[in-house]
């Protein structure tokens, strides 16, 4: 069990993390949220410090300004959004530790401001505020927060003058049973329930020795909606357990909007996250939706009556980190149901765009087609998708240009890669429609002659130069290929061909061979291999692609070839393929030689 010095020696830890990262305020107001505690000084007898914060009428305001000197008595005043002053508090008791407006209703919406000061003398001091309805944690205090269904809580009071806010949502008649302790008797926890009106409606502190626990039992509730409890040492710090009982328990979650995304009290990057969402409400018919771009904005209806529990996100100004609150209200046949109110922090980082599209039949998925923003540097998945029928043929775009893409697979069906977003880029992914489409199951009859067979290979050949022949095709038994039993004769002679067509493409551009190639071949000054194309089948051929020149080929795999013919192929009626072996001088040496599969010929509709 840990000990009163040790919690103490706790306690500072956490008030010197709050000197730290909230530095002094000056005597310019300095604006202050629903969960937040600002520690300052009072430096001059007759020093000022005052804060503003935004509420709404009706809603119950505590605010608590307290230290550990009792040389001076603290003061805080409330002036209204008229400037009239609505509240002011001083503990007239030695020793002068300590100061709240509580259970105070505010009247009129706008700015309010608290003036804090010592009566003219000098201390350090914390200083909070609570809110109904408004947010109950903030980025120096994360203590707090929905407490719905039953459970127990933990938190620190810390620095003198905290408060720690808690919510639950509750519906009329239910009974509920608070709890609040700690093991150190130095102060007495205090617990204050404020109902969905703003008002106070019990109040429990121990007053006996030692002051260990708080607790509000047998109470039941006099009214639907969301409960706010204040939890505080009544100007002292300290760890503490909270517990809340709501009887008969009743699931919240499609009673009132719950579950934000992003998460309550989160930092997120507006690079990566782009909408609003929350849990649905049982029979809810719309939802309006209210926003706050930075802490001391009012929240303004930014969506009314959508039907959808989501919306894209607001826009928020400016590049810096910034602090957004929202709330969501429910319409419902027999009522609005009012949701709480929750914040996340923006993270102050680059912003690197990426641009998604598709051309052809096939989508982009996960992410979709569009614009999407991210924190430069970040690296995302991209998934294209083909239609049936269709075939995604490659990626394009900036992000291509500039090597900002690696490829985690690829084939004729989709593709996936991952793309490092550090600047503005675009990327396209391309599908086309199989036009003609040629496993090799069957023989398509086409025209061939010298050792060109349709069949299965018996992978032979290549004993003495290259490999072998394949065992299969690259899908099923068959292949177009030069002797399936072995090498190609080294006699001089050919062209040997194996012609294919005609295709009629009229009315599609962009067209696109695609084939599976197993070859084994000698030196083209020697054997050449080539790909020619014609428009009349007869003499115009012309030269696609060819075997290198002083070099042999030796595949021990297949392997994909993708040939770009639109520039001749486009839109013409007749189309002619022809592949072709011919030995050309004596002292060729024998390979195995050319094997095909799989041959498609893609394009896209004009």
């Amino acid at each position: 069990m840990k000990t009163s010095t040790t919690k103490s020696m706790f306690a500072v830890a956490v008030w010197l993390t709050f000197m730290l990262f909230n530095p002094l305020p000056s005597m310019a107001s300095e604006c202050i949220v629903s969960g937040e505690t600002k520690f300052a000084k009072i430096e001059l007898p007759g020093e000022t410090h005052s804060y503003t914060f935004w509420a709404e009428a009706g809603q119950g305001v505590v605010i608590q300004m307290a230290d550990n000197d009792a040389a001076w008595p603290p003061r805080i005043q409330l002036y209204d959004p008229n400037g009239v002053r609505v509240a002011d508090n001083s503990d007239g008791s030695y020793p002068y530790t300590y100061a709240a407006i509580e259970n105070y209703q505010l009247k009129t919406k706008g700015l309010y401001t608290i003036v804090a000061s010592y009566g003219g003398g000098t201390s350090e001091y914390g200083l909070s505020l609570a809110l109904t309805g408004g947010t109950t944690t903030s980025l120096l205090d994360r203590d707090g927060g929905d407490v719905t269904p039953s459970e127990t809580r933990s938190g620190t009071i810390a620095p003198y003058g905290d408060t720690d806010i808690y919510t639950f949502y509750g519906q009329i008649g239910q009974g509920v049973v608070i709890e609040m302790a700690d093991s150190d008797v130095a102060w007495p926890p205090r617990i204050q329930l404020y109902d969905p009106n703003g008002v106070r409606v019990a109040d429990a502190t121990d007053g006996s020795y030692p002051y260990t626990y708080a607790a509000i039992e047998n109470y039941q509730l006099a009214m639907t909606g969301i409960y706010t409890i204040v939890a505080s040492y009544a100007g002292g710090t300290g760890e503490y357990g909270l517990s809340v009982s709501v009887m008969p328990p009743k699931n919240p979650y499609g009673l009132y909007p719950y579950h934000p995304l992003p998460p309550d009290g989160n930092s997120v990057s507006l690079c990566d996250w782009d909408t609003l969402s929350w849990w649905p409400v049982d029979t809810a018919t719309g939802y309006d939706v209210y926003f706050a771009g930075s802490p001391c904005m009012p929240l303004e209806k930014v969506a009314e009556n959508i039907t959808d529990p989501h919306l894209p996100m607001p826009t928020v100004e400016g590049e810096q980190e910034q602090v957004c609150s929202w709330r969501v209200v429910a319409h419902t046949p027999s009522g609005d149901v009012c949701g709480p109110t929750w914040w996340f922090a923006t993270e102050s980082i680059s912003c690197c765009a990426l641009t998604i599209s598709a051309i052809g039949q096939g989508a982009v998925v996960d992410p979709n087609a569009g614009f999407h923003e991210y924190s430069c540097g970040q690296v995302v998945p991209v998934i294209a998708v083909a239609d049936l029928n269709y075939e995604f043929v490659r990626w394009e775009g900036s992000a291509v240009d500039a090597n900002k893409v690696v490829i985690e697979y690829q084939d004729q069906t989709g593709s996936k890669v991952w793309v490092t977003v550090d600047g503005p880029y675009t990327l396209r992914a391309v599908f086309e429609d199989v036009l003609f489409d040629f496993p090799l199951d069957i023989d398509p009859g086409w025209t061939r002659d010298g050792q060109w067979e349709f069949g299965m290979p018996s992978g032979q050949g290549g004993g003495e130069h290259g490999n072998p022949d394949p065992i299969s095709g690259y899908t099923g038994a068959n292949v177009f290929g030069v002797n399936l039993n072995g090498d190609y004769d080294v006699r001089v002679g050919g062209p040997y061909s194996l012609v294919a067509g005609p295709f009629d493409l009229r009315g599609y551009r962009s067209v696109r061979l695609s084939f599976w190639s197993w070859l084994n071949t000698d030196w083209a000054d020697y054997v050449k291999n080539s790909l020619e194309m014609s428009l009349d089948g007869k003499k115009t051929w012309l030269l696609v692609l060819h075997n290198p020149q002083r070099e042999d080929t030796a595949d021990s795999a297949w392997s994909r070839w993708e040939c770009g013919i639109g520039s001749w192929a486009d839109d013409q009626p007749e189309v002619y393929l022809r592949w072709s072996y011919q030995v050309l001088a004596e002292r060729a040496y024998p390979y195995s030689g050319w094997n095909l599969d799989d041959i498609q010929l893609c394009g896209r509709r004009q």
